[in-house]
């Protein structure tokens, strides 16, 4: 039984699912892309950084500004983008808030509690971070070309 079953209530064992199917841009990045198990009609939306959604918090505000940035510069984040990366941006600024309750906090009761629900955020946000490429595992995997000023005309081909 490791902490997480503590904290959240439920085996381990039971939450493990399948690998979860990874964008084209993602296998791209990671050298792993075939052509004969690519969709036929698959959208590629141009990168892009979207506006944050109005009904986020301060901190989630500052996630999204230093993280929106990162995700451009690699090509992984897009207009349609928006919802996943809010969400992150949203799980990690209730991190914030609930880890200072948690340290402001002397009932142990309230502690065990605010730790159940940091627990399903820690979970959430470390979701998110895998999607889009940000956590050091899911990193090690993609090979990121670096921008230069200059465009070359054949990279297209």
């Amino acid at each position: 039984m490791t902490i997480a079953d503590i904290v959240t209530g439920e085996p381990y064992k039971e939450r493990i699912m399948g690998n979860p199917k990874l964008p084209t841009n993602i296998k791209q990045l990671k050298g792993t892309l075939q052509k004969c198990r690519q969709p036929k009609n698959e959208p590629h939306p141009d990168p892009k950084i979207p506006t944050p959604p109005k009904f986020m918090s301060d901190e989630a505000k500052k996630e999204w500004n230093r993280i929106s940035v990162e995700l451009y510069k690699m090509g992984l984040l897009s207009e349609m983008d928006r919802a996943s990366l809010a969400l992150y941006c949203q799980s990690w600024g209730r991190i914030l808030q609930y880890e200072q309750k948690v340290r402001e906090e002397i009932d142990q009761d309230e502690i065990y509690k605010l730790l159940r629900v940091l627990a399903r955020e820690y979970d959430s946000a470390r979701k998110f971070l895998t999607e889009f490429g940000m956590s050091p595992a899911s990193r090690s995997k993609i090979s990121v070309k670096k921008k230069s000023g200059k465009t070359n005309l054949f990279d297209k081909y």
